[in-house]
């Protein structure tokens, strides 16, 4: 459904996935720890400081990490948006980007492949699930 016609451009759309792809792809994007070889990824991360003023710095940060698949024929896409609370001094978003690699890898291992695409077994449930567990401190998931 489109919510808003000619809201930007093909070649605006496509400037900004390009961009989102080098997140992950550059070697410098602040998303390339969770890079693969087989599958092209795009994602955006952010930090956000919770603190009393400008000059407080006792404050906490949020980190988050949206990634997301850009092949549009791929068997299993998905889009994965994850926030994590007190990131300070773990390393920023970039922690979150870590913790997602791990949910992505779980996602597209071969052997949940058979699980995932059975009926009434929702693909992004799953991956919530696993996203729970893990930042929850759970050991691990236990589907």
């Amino acid at each position: 459904e489109i919510w808003l016609n000619n809201a930007t451009t093909p070649e605006i759309a496509e400037l900004v996935k390009s961009d989102l792809i080098k997140v992950v792809s550059s070697e410098h994007g602040t998303g390339h720890a969770i890079s693969r070889s087989d599958i092209t990824l795009a994602g955006k991360t952010g930090t956000a400081e919770i603190k009393a003023s400008k000059d407080d710095t006792t404050g906490t940060e949020l980190g988050w990490f949206n990634v997301f698949t850009t092949d549009p024929n791929l068997e299993k896409p998905i889009l994965l948006v994850s926030m994590v609370e007190d990131v300070k001094n773990r390393g920023g978003s970039g922690y979150v980007v870590r913790k997602d690699k791990e949910i992505l890898n779980a996602y597209f291992h071969p052997h949940n492949k058979e699980r995932l695409s059975q009926p009434g077994v929702f693909p992004a449930a799953a991956a919530f699930f696993a996203i729970f567990y893990k930042y929850s401190g759970y050991q691990e998931y236990p589907g």
